[in-house]
Protein backbone atom coordinates (compact mmCIF):
# COMPACT_ATOMS: atom_id res chain seq x y z
CA UNK A 1 0.00 0.00 0.00
CA UNK A 2 1.39 3.43 -0.89
CA UNK A 3 0.25 6.75 0.75
CA UNK A 4 -0.31 9.38 -1.61
CA UNK A 5 0.36 13.37 0.25
CA UNK A 6 -1.12 16.34 -1.05
CA UNK A 7 -0.88 19.74 0.29
CA UNK A 8 -3.76 22.83 -0.84
CA UNK A 9 -3.77 26.23 -0.69
CA UNK A 10 -6.31 27.99 -3.06
CA UNK A 11 -6.74 25.25 -5.20
CA UNK A 12 -10.31 24.98 -6.19
CA UNK A 13 -9.48 25.40 -9.35
CA UNK A 14 -7.30 22.76 -9.95
CA UNK A 15 -7.55 19.95 -7.13
CA UNK A 16 -10.46 18.09 -8.77
CA UNK A 17 -8.46 16.84 -11.58
CA UNK A 18 -5.71 15.93 -9.32
CA UNK A 19 -7.88 13.88 -6.80
CA UNK A 20 -9.55 12.42 -9.73
CA UNK A 21 -6.21 11.36 -10.61
CA UNK A 22 -5.80 9.34 -8.13
CA UNK A 23 -9.54 8.28 -7.86
CA UNK A 24 -8.94 6.36 -10.72
CA UNK A 25 -5.72 4.63 -10.45
CA UNK A 26 -5.39 0.82 -12.02
CA UNK A 27 -4.88 -0.16 -8.30
CA UNK A 28 -6.33 0.14 -5.41
CA UNK A 29 -3.58 -0.04 -3.33
CA UNK A 30 -3.45 3.74 -1.61
CA UNK A 31 -4.90 6.38 0.91
CA UNK A 32 -5.19 10.05 -0.24
CA UNK A 33 -4.11 12.60 2.72
CA UNK A 34 -5.30 16.01 1.90
CA UNK A 35 -3.97 19.18 4.20
CA UNK A 36 -5.05 22.28 3.10
CA UNK A 37 -3.25 24.98 4.43
CA UNK A 38 -5.59 27.66 5.30
CA UNK A 39 -7.44 28.34 1.93
CA UNK A 40 -9.70 31.04 1.38
CA UNK A 41 -11.59 29.42 -1.32
CA UNK A 42 -13.34 26.25 -1.11
CA UNK A 43 -10.60 24.04 -1.54
CA UNK A 44 -11.33 22.37 2.01
CA UNK A 45 -15.01 21.87 1.22
CA UNK A 46 -13.89 19.86 -2.24
CA UNK A 47 -11.26 18.10 -0.78
CA UNK A 48 -14.09 17.11 2.05
CA UNK A 49 -16.85 16.20 -0.65
CA UNK A 50 -14.19 13.85 -2.78
CA UNK A 51 -13.58 12.32 0.63
CA UNK A 52 -17.16 11.39 1.07
CA UNK A 53 -18.18 9.95 -1.91
CA UNK A 54 -14.59 8.30 -2.84
CA UNK A 55 -14.89 6.47 0.80
CA UNK A 56 -18.78 5.87 0.48
CA UNK A 57 -17.59 3.88 -2.84
CA UNK A 58 -15.05 1.89 -1.65
CA UNK A 59 -16.52 1.42 1.77
CA UNK A 60 -13.11 2.02 3.55
CA UNK A 61 -11.62 5.29 4.40
CA UNK A 62 -9.52 5.55 1.30
CA UNK A 63 -8.78 9.66 1.58
CA UNK A 64 -8.69 11.38 4.94
CA UNK A 65 -8.77 15.36 4.79
CA UNK A 66 -6.36 17.78 7.57
CA UNK A 67 -5.91 21.82 8.04
CA UNK A 68 -2.58 22.59 8.89
CA UNK A 69 -3.81 25.15 11.30
CA UNK A 70 -1.89 27.98 9.13
CA UNK A 71 -2.67 30.49 6.33
CA UNK A 72 -0.17 29.51 3.50
CA UNK A 73 2.29 28.68 5.95
CA UNK A 74 4.00 26.89 2.66
CA UNK A 75 4.02 23.12 1.31
CA UNK A 76 6.41 21.29 3.25
CA UNK A 77 3.96 22.17 6.63
CA UNK A 78 1.39 20.48 4.62
CA UNK A 79 3.61 17.93 3.23
CA UNK A 80 5.02 16.86 6.79
CA UNK A 81 1.84 16.76 8.60
CA UNK A 82 0.05 14.61 5.93
CA UNK A 83 3.48 12.03 6.25
CA UNK A 84 3.00 12.38 9.66
CA UNK A 85 -0.25 10.58 9.57
CA UNK A 86 0.29 8.33 6.66
CA UNK A 87 -0.38 4.42 7.77
CA UNK A 88 2.11 3.51 5.30
CA UNK A 89 5.53 3.23 4.94
CA UNK A 90 5.67 4.32 1.22
CA UNK A 91 5.21 7.88 0.11
CA UNK A 92 4.18 9.53 -2.98
CA UNK A 93 3.69 12.96 -3.91
CA UNK A 94 0.98 14.95 -5.51
CA UNK A 95 0.63 18.67 -5.58
CA UNK A 96 -2.95 20.30 -6.39
CA UNK A 97 -2.57 21.27 -10.11
CA UNK A 98 -0.54 17.92 -10.73
CA UNK A 99 -1.97 14.47 -11.87
CA UNK A 100 -1.25 11.22 -11.37
CA UNK A 101 -0.79 8.86 -14.44
CA UNK A 102 -3.67 6.20 -14.64
CA UNK A 103 -0.72 3.03 -13.46
CA UNK A 104 1.12 5.42 -10.94
CA UNK A 105 0.47 3.32 -7.98
CA UNK A 106 0.17 0.23 -10.05
CA UNK A 107 3.92 0.93 -11.35
CA UNK A 108 5.51 1.40 -7.95
CA UNK A 109 4.34 -1.68 -6.75
CA UNK A 110 7.25 -4.49 -8.06
CA UNK A 111 10.13 -1.44 -6.62
CA UNK A 112 9.04 -0.80 -3.05
CA UNK A 113 10.28 -3.66 -1.48
CA UNK A 114 13.68 -3.65 -3.17
CA UNK A 115 14.46 0.36 -2.72
CA UNK A 116 13.80 3.00 -0.36
CA UNK A 117 13.36 6.16 -3.11
CA UNK A 118 12.13 5.27 -6.56
CA UNK A 119 12.56 7.88 -9.01
CA UNK A 120 10.38 8.52 -12.21
CA UNK A 121 10.19 9.77 -15.07
CA UNK A 122 7.46 13.07 -15.63
CA UNK A 123 5.74 15.50 -18.08
CA UNK A 124 5.82 18.89 -17.90
CA UNK A 125 3.26 21.09 -19.30
CA UNK A 126 4.53 24.45 -19.83
CA UNK A 127 2.84 28.02 -19.87
CA UNK A 128 2.42 27.67 -23.76
CA UNK A 129 0.75 24.56 -23.67
CA UNK A 130 3.62 22.53 -24.55
CA UNK A 131 4.76 19.18 -22.82
CA UNK A 132 8.34 17.69 -22.76
CA UNK A 133 9.67 14.48 -20.45
CA UNK A 134 11.56 14.64 -17.39
CA UNK A 135 13.59 11.16 -17.52
CA UNK A 136 16.57 10.59 -15.93
CA UNK A 137 16.95 7.14 -17.35
CA UNK A 138 18.84 8.68 -20.38
CA UNK A 139 21.29 10.89 -18.55
CA UNK A 140 22.10 8.01 -16.23
CA UNK A 141 22.70 5.82 -19.32
CA UNK A 142 25.27 8.68 -20.96
CA UNK A 143 27.88 8.77 -17.37
CA UNK A 144 29.91 5.74 -17.19
CA UNK A 145 28.69 4.43 -14.03
CA UNK A 146 27.74 1.22 -15.44
CA UNK A 147 27.71 -1.11 -12.35
CA UNK A 148 24.78 -3.69 -13.93
CA UNK A 149 22.24 -5.17 -11.96
CA UNK A 150 22.91 -7.33 -8.31
CA UNK A 151 20.40 -8.51 -5.91
CA UNK A 152 17.30 -7.23 -8.35
CA UNK A 153 18.95 -3.54 -7.88
CA UNK A 154 19.72 -1.54 -10.51
CA UNK A 155 22.96 -0.34 -8.58
CA UNK A 156 24.33 1.98 -12.11
CA UNK A 157 21.14 4.50 -11.39
CA UNK A 158 21.79 4.06 -8.16
CA UNK A 159 25.31 5.49 -8.15
CA UNK A 160 24.78 7.90 -10.80
CA UNK A 161 21.69 9.06 -8.39
CA UNK A 162 23.67 8.85 -4.94
CA UNK A 163 26.37 11.10 -6.72
CA UNK A 164 24.17 13.61 -8.93
CA UNK A 165 21.88 14.39 -5.80
CA UNK A 166 24.77 15.86 -3.74
CA UNK A 167 25.19 18.74 -6.64
CA UNK A 168 22.04 18.92 -8.21
CA UNK A 169 18.11 19.40 -8.11
CA UNK A 170 16.83 15.60 -9.65
CA UNK A 171 13.16 15.63 -9.29
CA UNK A 172 10.03 17.41 -7.93
CA UNK A 173 8.35 15.32 -5.97
CA UNK A 174 5.20 14.32 -8.34
CA UNK A 175 8.56 12.09 -9.61
CA UNK A 176 9.66 10.25 -6.44
CA UNK A 177 8.12 7.68 -3.97
CA UNK A 178 10.20 6.85 -1.06
CA UNK A 179 10.00 5.39 2.43
CA UNK A 180 8.14 7.29 5.34
CA UNK A 181 10.79 5.64 7.89
CA UNK A 182 13.73 7.64 5.95
CA UNK A 183 11.49 11.22 5.81
CA UNK A 184 11.50 10.65 9.43
CA UNK A 185 14.99 10.07 9.56
CA UNK A 186 16.04 13.18 8.19
CA UNK A 187 13.74 15.54 9.93
CA UNK A 188 11.39 15.66 6.45
CA UNK A 189 10.65 18.79 4.36
CA UNK A 190 12.83 22.41 5.93
CA UNK A 191 9.85 24.52 6.20
CA UNK A 192 10.91 28.01 5.18
CA UNK A 193 12.71 27.25 2.17
CA UNK A 194 10.76 27.78 -0.75
CA UNK A 195 13.48 27.07 -3.49
CA UNK A 196 13.45 23.20 -3.76
CA UNK A 197 13.37 22.01 -0.13
CA UNK A 198 12.87 18.93 -1.65
CA UNK A 199 16.23 18.27 -3.15
CA UNK A 200 17.82 18.90 0.41
CA UNK A 201 15.31 15.68 1.85
CA UNK A 202 16.47 13.81 -1.40
CA UNK A 203 20.09 14.65 -0.77
CA UNK A 204 20.08 13.86 3.51
CA UNK A 205 18.34 10.76 2.19
CA UNK A 206 21.15 9.83 -0.15
CA UNK A 207 23.44 10.13 2.45
CA UNK A 208 21.87 8.15 5.30
CA UNK A 209 22.84 5.27 2.59
CA UNK A 210 18.86 5.34 0.60
CA UNK A 211 18.76 2.57 -1.97
CA UNK A 212 17.57 4.01 -5.21
CA UNK A 213 15.57 2.95 -8.00
CA UNK A 214 14.14 4.04 -11.59
CA UNK A 215 10.90 2.87 -12.36
CA UNK A 216 10.76 3.87 -16.37
CA UNK A 217 6.63 4.72 -15.95
CA UNK A 218 5.51 7.97 -16.30
CA UNK A 219 4.70 8.93 -13.18
CA UNK A 220 2.09 12.11 -13.84
CA UNK A 221 1.95 15.46 -15.64
CA UNK A 222 4.16 18.19 -13.66
CA UNK A 223 2.21 21.51 -14.44
CA UNK A 224 4.22 25.23 -14.63
CA UNK A 225 2.07 27.86 -13.56
CA UNK A 226 2.78 31.28 -12.69
CA UNK A 227 -0.09 31.12 -10.06
CA UNK A 228 0.78 27.15 -8.81
CA UNK A 229 0.88 26.58 -4.92
CA UNK A 230 4.92 26.38 -5.27
CA UNK A 231 4.93 29.75 -6.89
CA UNK A 232 2.67 31.34 -4.07
CA UNK A 233 4.30 30.58 -0.75
CA UNK A 234 5.07 33.24 1.26
CA UNK A 235 8.60 34.90 0.77
CA UNK A 236 11.65 33.30 1.83
CA UNK A 237 12.58 35.13 5.07
CA UNK A 238 16.42 35.52 3.91
CA UNK A 239 16.95 37.91 0.74
CA UNK A 240 17.64 35.95 -2.52
CA UNK A 241 20.45 38.16 -2.73
CA UNK A 242 22.11 36.86 -0.20
CA UNK A 243 21.58 33.16 -1.36
CA UNK A 244 22.86 33.75 -4.62
CA UNK A 245 25.99 35.91 -2.60
CA UNK A 246 26.98 32.56 -0.83
CA UNK A 247 25.56 29.50 -2.53
CA UNK A 248 27.99 27.27 -3.94
CA UNK A 249 26.52 24.15 -3.67
CA UNK A 250 23.23 24.94 -6.28
CA UNK A 251 20.98 27.57 -7.36
CA UNK A 252 17.73 29.32 -5.35
CA UNK A 253 18.98 27.41 -2.03
CA UNK A 254 17.92 24.37 -2.66
CA UNK A 255 20.81 22.56 -0.84
CA UNK A 256 20.85 24.97 2.31
CA UNK A 257 20.01 23.90 5.72
CA UNK A 258 20.45 24.97 9.27
CA UNK A 259 24.09 25.36 9.56
CA UNK A 260 24.18 26.87 6.35
CA UNK A 261 21.90 29.84 7.66
CA UNK A 262 23.98 29.98 10.97
CA UNK A 263 26.81 30.27 9.73
CA UNK A 264 25.86 33.31 7.27
CA UNK A 265 24.83 34.51 9.91
CA UNK A 266 27.94 34.80 11.84
CA UNK A 267 29.42 36.03 8.64
CA UNK A 268 27.24 39.10 8.30
CA UNK A 269 27.70 39.55 12.38
CA UNK A 270 31.35 39.44 11.62
CA UNK A 271 31.97 41.83 8.51
CA UNK A 272 33.04 45.36 9.83
CA UNK A 273 31.04 48.21 9.43
CA UNK A 274 31.60 51.44 8.16
CA UNK A 275 31.24 54.98 9.87
CA UNK A 276 31.08 58.21 8.31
Amino acid sequence: MISVVMPTWNGARFMDTAIASVAAQTSPAWELLIVDDGSTDDSFARAERWRDLVNRHHAAEKIRVFTSGGSNSGMAVGCNLAIREARYDIIAHLHQDDLFSPTRIESLLPFIDRYDMVFSPYEIMQHNGRVTLWNNSPRRQRSSLLSGIKDGRDLSFEAWAGRTLQRQFLSVPLGVAHRRTLFDEVGGFQPGIIAATEGLTWRRMAERGARIGFCPTVAGRYNVRSDSQARTQKPFSIPSAAIRERDPLGQNGQYLDAAWFAALARSKADKPTTGH
